[in-house]
């Protein structure tokens, strides 16, 4: 038997907070990829929906500020903000690249630009 050795137990409570963080942060990446996929396979106009994620990225982060001020345990509020912030990427990218089919072409966001 080992000792002085700290076992790597972690507490369920705990899993589950990092698990709906990890959730949470990522999920405007995984959005932005299918956005991107969808774009490529049919092309449609991205643009109307630029004003809905600016009210979705400002509505997850009052929730956020929220949450936290009511003292939720503060991985959930700063999942919620790191929300907010992530949405802003595929917003941009939506506004400046993806107004029309033929910009799609040049408008993968993993490119490097020259």
């Amino acid at each position: 038997m080992l000792t002085g050795v700290m076992s790597m137990n972690v507490e369920g409570p705990k899993l589950v907070k990092a698990a709906i963080g990890l959730l949470i942060g990522t999920a405007p990446l995984l959005f932005w990829i299918v956005l991107y996929a969808g774009a490529k396979k049919w092309p449609f106009d991205l643009r109307p929906l630029v004003p809905w994620m600016r009210a979705v990225r400002y509505v997850t982060w009052g929730c956020g500020l929220v949450l936290l001020v009511t003292g939720v345990p503060w991985p959930y509020p700063m999942a919620f903000v790191t929300f907010s912030i992530g949405l802003s990427f595929p917003e941009a990218w939506a506004r400046r690249y993806a107004s029309s089919a033929a910009d799609l072409e040049n408008a993968s966001p993993f490119r490097r630009r020259t």
